[in-house]
Formats: structure tokens, C-alpha cells, sequence
């Protein structure tokens, strides 16, 4: 399968996302650090420093540090996704909503101009 998007591939696009870089600013931003973030997640001190070294991050530290950070650290990652996929579930329920509103609008305007010929007639 020639063409195939690799794991090597996908890292050397995920080193864009300086993740490193992304949880030392938040944790700034939230006044903690690396050694206290590592010791709130159970870990010895120089846990997260460690893991961030790493070429290629778990699913679960970034889960684990978005909480403790209170900041989505998946959003970098979502827009390496082609546009076609990079919508949520959640995304697509709310467009879906906003689409149905319009539509109850549309039909709520045409109503009144509706009325408002009836009532101009009489």
C-alpha cells in the first residue's frame, strides 16, 4: 500500500504541535510547573518532564494533562486532521441544530409575510 500515511509520517507532522512549549504556558498561565503537575498526577517529579521528551506522546498524558490544566491539548493535534474529519460528534449535532433553527426561521418569516398580506387585504 504505497502512499499510506506511516506512524513516522504522522510524527513528523505531530512535532508542529510543540507540546512541551504548550503545557510549560499553561501550566505558567495555571502558576504550577512541571514537578508539581507530575506529583498531582501520581507521579514522581521528573515524570512529565520525561514524557514530554518523548517523540511521541500517549493518548492518556494528554487526556490526564488537559484536565489538570482545565485547556483542550487534543485541539493542536485536531487540526493536523484533514478538514473532512477534524469536526466532533458534538460539532456536527450543534451545525445540525443551527441548520434546523434556520430553517424554523425561514418558515416562521414566510409565515408572517403571510399574515401580513391577509391582514393588509382586509
Amino acid at each position: 500500500m504505497k502512499g499510506a500515511l506511516t506512524k513516522k509520517h504522522i510524527a513528523e507532522q505531530t512535532k508542529i504541535v510543540n507540546l512541551p512549549l504548550l503545557v510549560k504556558m499553561q501550566a505558567a498561565k495555571n502558576e504550577t510547573s512541571a514537578h508539581h503537575l507530575s506529583k498531582m498526577m501520581g507521579a514522581h517529579g521528573n515524570f512529565l518532564s520525561r514524557n514530554l521528551k518523548r517523540k511521541d506522546h500517549h493518548i492518556s498524558l494528554l487526556i490526564a494533562l488537559s484536565i489538570h490544566l482545565q485547556t483542550n491539548l487534543l485541539e493542536s493535534y485536531f487540526q493536523l486532521l484533514p478538514e473532512n474529519l477534524r469536526a466532533t460528534r458534538r460539532e456536527k449535532e450543534l451545525l445540525q441544530q443551527v441548520d434546523d433553527l434556520q430553517q424554523k426561521i425561514l418558515d416562521l418569516e414566510k409565515e408572517r409575510d403571510w399574515l401580513k398580506e391577509v391582514v393588509g387585504k382586509k
